[in-house]
């Protein structure tokens, strides 16, 4: 099994037997209520389910995987990266801690620099992003606190096909519920 270490954290790439585990974590109670409200719903086990295989791959992918977050012998979170080579070659990382007990200590803040670090290193991508919901306050602080910067829907659109930004273009929350940050390495 492939993995990242860092002083605290172990990141190690997911197979599919932890699907479940990152949906259920994902759809937790202490989670959703960062991420998901009735005009914004978690997504369905089998909407879940329709992301390619190669993010469970139990390797890290030039396209992305997702990667559990360990601290202390326990999974903690899970972290997820996905590479697009469109206008210019991108990474958009996605994280969510399991439990509250997890946040506020530096956790994310190091799994993202570890991550940001890999991705760098193993593929030569140097401009990546994350798009959280405006209410979701502490983690916007955090992704800051990893270099990220607030830019306008347009500077994402410099990354995006006109297919993805189409697509995806207003973020998980729409326009004004999404907060765009980037980060150039």
């Amino acid at each position: 099994m492939e993995f990242i270490q860092a002083k605290r954290l172990k990141l190690w790439f997911a197979r599919q037997s932890d699907r479940a585990l990152i949906y259920k974590m994902l759809t937790s109670p202490e989670t959703a209520m960062f991420m998901f409200d009735e005009a914004h719903p978690a997504p369905t086990w089998d909407e879940f389910c329709e992301e390619d295989d190669h993010y469970y791959a139990g390797e890290a992918s030039e396209f992305g995987s997702y990667l559990l977050i360990g601290y202390k012998d326990q999974v903690v979170g899970s972290i997820s990266y996905a590479c697009e080579y469109e206008k210019v070659a991108y990474a958009e990382l996605d994280i969510w801690m399991h439990h509250v007990s997890s946040t506020g200590k530096g956790l994310g803040v190091e799994a993202i620099n570890l991550l940001l670090d890999f991705i760098n290193h193993k593929y030569g991508i140097r401009n990546f992003l994350i798009r959280p919901w405006i209410k979701n306050t502490n983690a916007i602080k955090a992704y800051k606190k990893c270099g990220f910067e607030e830019v306008t829907l347009e500077r994402i659109s410099e990354f995006y096909s006109e297919k993805n930004i189409e697509e995806n273009g207003q973020g998980d929350y729409g326009e004004k519920e999404t907060v765009n940050l980037y980060r150039y390495i």
